[in-house]
């Protein structure tokens, strides 16, 4: 859910920002701290401890309110509906809602976008460093795309939960797809802006697959939670994590530094004993697959 954070940088100056997950906070170039994805520059040489994050007690009735209420809209005539199974949608919306960008700054980023096509309607989410895709087969008669805002995904789900009774959620769409209507009097804005072109890195063939055991990796990488990256070590079909080996189909030798939180959301989303990680190489991204379903993948951008 969403939580209120208090960022004070090494210059006095604070910025508030009201998302899911604590900030992240790198100072790697050395006068510029990096929040998010948001720069700031600062006299003198600085790092990570220097800036103090603080988690501070949101008001759930008035502030998060506020911050939806930036997308609330005025009732308008829909043209399209799009009837779901409510365990459907609250399904995409799950497996992707953590690799939304969490800051309005970079605003068509900011929700998780459906493209429904002929035969597959894609949910695709990202952060610039991290994407979630994921392929649902498209019976509802629709054929066009829209990115639907964090807050709003959110609010959506609040409604599943809060309505465990109701199997069919309907969405309803204007005719411009500027606005979106679900359940009783929930009329709100969509994100007017095209969202990236994710597809190269969709449809990227991999040239070194590992097929890797899903409860091993996790319990070890819960183990990490508290780092900003791993290191992961491949080298004649094992896995070595922090002295940690695990075997693994893998024959290659090559190293791979990843984002600890992005790779633990993947993880998570994993149906099935093994999952495939797949990637081209050092520096090159990373695919995290389900074994036996390409349609759902987590890719992830490996650190420096």
């Amino acid at each position: 859910m969403l939580k209120k954070y208090k960022i004070t940088l090494p210059q006095g100056e604070v910025i508030y920002v009201v998302q899911t997950k604590e900030p992240d906070i790198s100072a790697e170039c050395k006068t510029t701290i990096m929040v998010d994805d948001e720069e700031y520059e600062c006299d003198g040489e600085y790092d990570e401890s220097d800036v103090d994050v603080e988690e501070i007690d949101m008001d759930s009735n008035e502030e998060k309110r506020e911050y939806l209420d930036k997308f609330i809209a005025r009732p308008f005539e829909a043209k399209d509906t799009i009837t779901f199974k409510t365990d459907v949608l609250k399904k995409a919306i799950e497996q992707n809602i953590d690799f939304t960008c969490q800051s309005q700054t970079r605003y068509n980023l900011f929700g998780i976008h459906f493209n429904f096509q002929e035969n597959d309607a894609e949910v695709v989410a990202t952060n610039r460093y991290a994407l979630s895709f994921a392929t649902i087969p498209n019976i509802y008669g629709f054929i066009g795309k829209f990115t639907i805002p964090l807050p709003v995904a959110y609010e959506i789900l609040d409604y599943v939960n809060t309505n465990q009774d109701i199997t069919d959620i309907t969405l309803s769409l204007s005719e411009d797809l500027k606005q979106i209507n679900f359940g009783e009097c929930n009329n709100f804005k969509l994100i007017e802006s095209e969202f990236p072109d994710y597809n190269k890195y969709v449809s990227c063939e991999y040239s070194m697959c590992a097929k890797i055991p899903t409860k091993k990796f996790d319990d070890l990488i819960k183990k990490c939670s508290n780092q900003e990256a791993v290191l992961l070590k491949f080298s004649n079909n094992t896995l070595t994590l922090e002295k940690n080996k695990i075997d693994c189909d893998f024959p290659e030798s090559v190293d791979i530094k990843l984002n600890t939180s992005y790779l633990a959301n993947a993880i998570k989303q994993i149906d099935g004993n093994e999952f495939f990680l797949k990637t081209n190489g050092h520096k090159k991204e990373v695919s995290i697959q389900e074994v036996g379903n390409a349609e759902k993948k987590y890719i992830i951008m490996q650190m420096n």
